[in-house]
């Protein structure tokens, strides 16, 4: 749903999905060009913000959204503090979610 949400938003912009948090890591350190990333928590293999820290210590450059349902301002300052790029809760609107990606890639 939240590959569809994002190709809605941004219809030229090539999306790929990692289907567990072993796929992210191969994603991230061997496909060239990735210019955001869009973390949801709840992927599989991932335990919170683990896999942030886990993506900004094989990346640090990478911009990462993290993408939850758990939109507490505890967690949304950690994420942050972790090197977040920004936060989008899964509750926001569909149109939310290309203008964040639009507003981090700037």
């Amino acid at each position: 749903a939240t590959v569809a949400r994002l190709a809605m938003s941004l219809p030229r912009a090539r999306v790929v999905e990692a289907a567990g948090i072993e796929d992210l890591q191969r994603l991230v350190t061997s496909v060239d060009g990735i210019g955001l990333l869009l973390l949801d928590l709840n992927m599989p293999g991932c335990h919170g913000l683990s896999a942030l820290v886990h993506v900004k210590s094989l990346a640090p450059e990478l911009p990462v959204i993290v993408f939850s349902g758990m939109d507490d301002p505890a967690i949304i300052r950690r994420a942050a503090g972790l090197g977040a790029s920004g936060f989008l809760s899964k509750a926001a609107p569909p149109s939310e979610l290309g203008v964040a990606v639009c507003t981090v890639l700037a």
